[in-house]
């Protein structure tokens, strides 16, 4: 306001009143409305002194008592073009922002395609942006929004934020700060992880080509319950007791879920499908109140709410047909609901008949693959877990070996997710094109799936009993003496011989796990300072999965313990391969300007 009022002097209040106090420490004063300067006096005797005194001096000076109606007709006025000129001056800066990071993410596409086409190129480290995803994940238009306000006070229900929005399909609008997973989030992967761990171990305990297809229709069921909640609250930010309520509410349903899942796995019980049911109902109905909230963000609503209703007929009819066509029906329910966002996505990006949202939610990169990250990190604690077992043998020391490979090959496997290509990329598959983004997230389920079922399969492997494999090896073909027999079932005091369809689902799954993993790392755009080309690695991870794959095809030829040695030694050959290939040094572009001015100075 020093701008544009003038104190000119100020006088004590004389009103008895406290509004009249307030008011006469402003008088008098000048405000500059446009053109014309009014000045505000405090009585009327003084705007008849001043009248009298500038009478038919300067048209565009003006007069008026505090308070009076023409006074806060002054007032009403420069308030409106104040907050029209603050207004203004935001929508400037927005634009700036997004001309400036525009100009950084061309800046640094160019310094790439230089780098890669001239190598005596000096290597300037790109300029810094103004949020860290884009180094971390790569460059795009972004907006900032302001932080939010933090109250220690704790309200029943309030209007949420979305956290992050696309305008345009073009440039991102997203929290400028960064987010981190809630102790909330993590109690949810905890009952979900057991969730999916009772499904595992069932079919581990009966496997069967049957009782594979249940498995997997039970962990997509399962596994959509857990991607609802990512969503909701990568969407959207509140910290109203109504949010907590909601969540507890789906922890029960999931609960639900969970104690009817063995039920579901034998005969597709009812009532497991009556809980999922009212657990994508919840969330499905939240989508469509907020569009009450959010009306720009129709079209994400109701694509995030499509699946369900769209699979809804089948489910239904699929709680009341007989137990030969239920699965079937149910097949179909949750391929939709997995799919049909997906979906939408690509029809509004490619199919140009498509209808084109001026605003879509988008996805925090750095939350999602936090998420992901911690969820793999937890399946795997249910691999460790597997692994320790009171021993019954009388010496300890193969099944103690097992465990430990048990868990360096666990270990191999969090390092190929983490510190691989899969996890470091100079592009985010999110950030490089909708198909890449779509496959990356997509991909994490057959991994889940798989990685569970190694984990549920790896604890009878190390319970196997290796001394049964090798004397039946021994005898040929079976045919061995009473005296192996009676050793064979002494080794059993230890554990069951691995059968077949343990074998098999065990590399089947490791199989899965790597193939599925190499689909993630190629969806990245990866750094080109790496010692060993991208399709090299990947390759051979690939290899290795055929060949776990051509393992399982086979059913045997591999005692328990050189089942897991097999599996510990590959992956750690490709964990070696991945760590050479990033121990590469870029020049530092210091040292590379020195050598071009003595090059130059020579030349």
């Amino acid at each position: 306001m020093a701008d544009t009022v003038e104190v000119l002097s100020v006088k004590s209040a004389k009103s008895a009143t406290t509004v009249g106090s307030r008011l006469a420490t402003l008088a008098p004063r000048v405000i500059h409305d446009g053109a014309r300067r009014v000045h505000v006096y405090e009585t009327s005797k003084e705007l008849t002194q001043w009248t009298e005194e500038n009478k038919g001096q300067n048209e565009n000076v003006e007069a008026c008592v505090l308070g009076g109606a023409a006074h806060i007709a002054v007032l009403k006025r420069r308030v409106k073009e104040l907050a029209s000129q603050a207004e203004s001056a935001n929508a400037d800066r927005e634009a700036a922002a997004q001309r400036e990071a525009s100009l950084k993410a061309e800046l640094d596409s160019f310094r790439h395609d230089l780098q890669l086409l001239d190598p005596n190129a000096p290597l300037t480290p790109p300029e810094h942006h103004e949020h860290h995803t884009v180094k971390d994940f790569g460059s795009i238009p972004m907006v900032l929004l302001p932080e939010e306000e933090h109250s220690d006070v704790q309200l029943f229900w309030e209007k949420p934020r979305v956290r992050q929005y696309l305008h345009n399909l073009t440039t991102l609008h997203r929290e400028e700060s960064e987010r981190k997973t809630t102790w909330l989030e993590l109690f949810f992967d905890l009952l979900f992880v057991g969730l999916v761990a009772i499904v595992g171990h069932h079919y581990v305990e009966h496997p069967s080509s049957a009782a594979l297809g249940q498995y997997i229709l039970l962990f997509l069921m399962s596994f959509r319950t857990w991607m609802d909640m990512l969503v909701f609250y990568d969407s959207f930010a509140s910290n109203d007791v109504v949010q907590k309520i909601f969540v507890v509410w789906i922890m029960a349903l999931l609960v639900g879920l969970g104690v009817n899942i063995t039920y579901g796995a034998t005969i597709t019980h009812v009532q497991h499908t009556i809980f999922y049911l009212l657990t994508r109902l919840s969330f499905s109905a939240t989508y469509l109140v907020y569009i009450l909230h959010f009306p720009h963000f129709r079209a994400s609503f109701i694509g995030m709410a499509a699946g369900f209703f769209i699979s809804l007929p089948f489910w239904i009819a699929a709680l009341v047909v007989d137990e030969h066509v239920r699965l079937p029906l149910m097949w179909i329910g949750v391929l939709i609901d997995v799919f049909t966002s997906h979906v939408a996505i690509l029809l509004e990006r490619y199919i140009k008949a498509w209808p084109k949202p001026e605003y879509r939610l988008a996805v925090n990169i750095e939350h999602l693959t936090e998420r992901y990250g911690l969820f793999l990190i937890i399946v795997i604690g249910e691999v460790v877990i597997a692994l320790f077992f009171p021993s019954e043998s009388a010496n300890p020391t193969l099944p103690l070996l097992k465990a430990i490979f048990g868990l360096l090959l666990a270990l191999n496997l969090s390092w190929i997710y983490f510190d691989a290509d899969g996890s470091r990329q100079a592009l985010h598959a999110m950030r490089r094109s909708a198909w890449a983004g779509l496959l990356w997230g997509l991909m994490h389920i057959p991994v889940f799936c798989a990685l569970v079922l190694a984990g549920s399969s790896m604890g009878f492997v190390v319970r196997a009993s290796d001394e049964v494999h090798h004397e039946e090896a021994a005898g040929g073909h079976g045919e061995v003496s009473a005296h192996l027999v009676a050793r064979a079932a002494k080794a059993l005091e230890m554990g069951e011989p691995l059968s077949k369809p343990l074998f098999r689902t065990f590399f089947g799954a490791l199989s899965m796990t790597l193939l599925g993993m190499s689909i993630l790392g190629a969806c990245h755009k990866s750094p080109d300072n790496m010692r060993i080309r991208k399709w090299f690695r990947t390759g051979l991870r690939v290899l290795v999965a055929i060949f776990f794959a051509a393992l399982a095809g086979v059913g045997e030829g591999l005692s328990p313990m050189g089942c897991i040695g097999v599996a510990w030694g590959l992956t750690l050959a490709l964990v070696i391969l991945e760590t050479y290939s990033r121990t590469g040094r870029r020049e530092d572009p210091t040292e590379v300007a020195v050598i071009e001015e003595k090059t130059a100075a020579v030349k």
